[in-house]
């Protein structure tokens, strides 16, 4: 029997997506500073767009990140920047939820105008389809129905790799090897996994323990935070940034979550 393709429009904007798309948002928006062209290739890209209605995921995530921020703004910030992007011009939350790989293109764009390449991968056909149809108009974006983590290892120079696997249980050895070849070759990268723990232990799961070895043995900042108690559905997120100013997008996503009201590390 085939697996059924993931499917994220009914999580969109969750606390997951609010803390890997507000740091790739803010290290594209740093980025921009120092490159003359950019190439970015989004291992798992999911739809361009998605339509927040009703009640849903993206109630305890973006929707409670414009309440927070609204009551305690930061002028001159990237939290500023970025509650901007999702807010229409009353302050209310849009319906329209922009993917990583919409957030991206809009920076590369106005930017680098021409002189910038996108890569996107999905394994879902359907997914693959509407980032066709989104970008039908930019010959600078690429879509492939196919393993991400195969064509990071074909594109070589790559200015930011964007790794995010839908479920880091069934797809570690692919994860880790392409982290450890990222840092061989000194290719930027951000990484974004599900954070999941074990209660016997009131810590991270023995998979998630791996990623913060990965951190510790190459060195890589690792911004780690939990909305919840221990538990072995998803409680929280970590992100590894392997990218200069790494240290500074960890500093940025600790604010995010203290105005969350988050535990991070």
């Amino acid at each position: 029997m085939s697996q059924i393709p993931y499917d994220h429009r009914t999580k969109a904007g969750n606390r997951g997506d609010l803390l890997k798309h507000f740091i790739l948002f803010s290290a594209l928006k740093d980025i921009k500073r120092i490159s003359a062209s950019f190439r970015y290739l989004d291992v798992h890209a999911g739809y361009p767009c998605y339509h927040l209605q009703g009640t849903g995921a993206w109630q305890p995530g973006v929707g409670q990140f414009v309440d927070n921020y609204a009551s305690t703004p930061v002028p001159q910030s990237r939290l500023n920047d970025f509650y901007d992007r999702l807010t229409d011009s009353s302050g209310r939350l849009k319906t329209e939820y922009p993917g990583s790989t919409t957030l991206v293109t809009e920076i590369l764009r106005k930017c680098f105008p021409k002189r910038y390449e996108v890569f996107l991968c999905d394994t879902n056909p359907d997914v693959c389809a509407e980032l066709m149809q989104f970008n039908r108009n930019n010959p600078n974006v690429h879509v492939f129905n196919r393993n991400g983590y195969q064509l990071a290892y074909e594109l070589a120079p790559v200015d930011l790799i964007f790794i995010d696997p839908p479920n880091i249980d069934a797809q570690l050895d692919d994860y880790r090897q392409l982290i450890e070849s990222c840092v061989d070759r000194q290719h930027p990268f951000i990484a974004w996994n599900a954070l999941h723990g074990n209660p016997d232990t009131s810590g991270p799961s023995a998979n998630c323990v791996q990623i913060r070895t990965l951190s510790q043995h190459w060195q890589i900042p690792l911004l780690e935070v939990r909305w919840e108690n221990w538990h072995t559905r998803m409680c929280g997120c970590q992100m590894l940034l392997y990218l200069a100013n790494g240290e500074s997008l960890k500093q940025e996503g600790q604010h995010l979550a203290r105005l969350m009201g988050w535990h991070s590390v």
